[in-house]
């Protein structure tokens, strides 16, 4: 599986932390100037593996791979499938593993980042309004009312 370009922006291979902030404020100001395009790039982001998934998806292989050569040929391809739980266990603790940053460099994404992309396009495209954060206070001041209308 190959990573999907993340934008028609140009990306460095090996892109984190404020890097991506930048080429997602790259993509934002290219859908700004060309609205047409974000149902289509909307589309594509549906479609983009993310790390997490090509994690799952690669383990699932290996330990597949590895219970089957173990069958018939040598009990050592058991490690395979071991290691291959051992990232994802790691990724589950930690919340990273040393795949991760390989995938990164290959172009994938969290799927954090890919929400994170889809939500500024959908407000963009006027589906949704940015919440304020004096909104946010009223929710919070609505909430703590029918909290105690509910206890009392």
């Amino acid at each position: 599986m190959r990573a999907q370009p993340s934008s028609p922006v140009a990306q460095s291979s090996e892109e984190t932390g404020p890097l991506n902030r930048e080429r997602l404020e790259a993509n934002l100001l290219y859908y700004v100037a060309n609205p047409r395009l974000i149902n289509q790039r909307l589309h594509e982001l549906d479609k983009e593996w993310s790390i997490e998934r090509l994690l799952e998806a690669n383990a699932a292989a290996l330990a597949g791979a590895g219970t089957l050569m173990s069958l018939f040929r040598s009990k050592y391809w058991l490690l395979l499938p071991a290691g291959a739980t051992g990232f994802l266990m790691q990724h589950a603790v930690q919340g990273r593993c040393a795949p991760m940053k390989l995938f990164h460099q290959m172009g994938f994404r969290s799927a954090e980042e890919i929400d994170e992309e889809r939500y500024a396009l959908r407000i963009l495209r006027g589906d949704l309004e940015p919440v304020k954060e004096a909104d946010v206070d009223d929710m919070v001041a609505q909430v703590e009312r029918a909290m105690a209308a509910a206890e009392g």
